[in-house]
C-alpha cells in the first residue's frame, strides 16, 4: 500500500480478485487471482501504447489461460460429485 492508499494496481487486483471469488467462489487460489490480474493490467498498459499486434497476442494468452482456470475449476466441481 502506498502513502495514498492502495496503488491502482492493487486496486485493479482486488477488482479481479473478488471477481473471480464471485464467479468461482472461494476455491480460486490467491495466486491464481493475482497472475490473472497482472496479466489484465498488462493487457491495459500495452493497449495505452498503442500495440495492436502485441495486445491481439496477449489478449488470446490471457483468454486461453482463463479457459484453463475455468476448466480446471469444473475439474474439480466434477470429483466433488463423484
Amino acid at each position: 500500500m502506498g502513502l495514498f492508499g492502495p496503488s491502482p494496481q492493487e486496486k485493479f487486483n482486488e477488482l479481479c480478485a473478488s471477481t473471480l471469488t464471485r464467479i468461482f467462489g472461494s476455491s480460486v487460489e490467491d495466486s491464481m487471482k493475482e497472475r490473472l490480474a497482472n496479466q489484465f493490467l498488462d493487457l491495459a498498459k500495452a493497449a495505452a501504447d498503442d500495440k495492436s499486434c502485441d495486445v491481439l497476442r496477449e489478449t488470446n494468452k490471457a483468454s486461453a489461460d482463463a479457459l484453463q482456470m475455468v476448466r480446471y475449476f469444473e475439474e474439480i466441481e466434477a470429483r466433488k460429485r463423484r
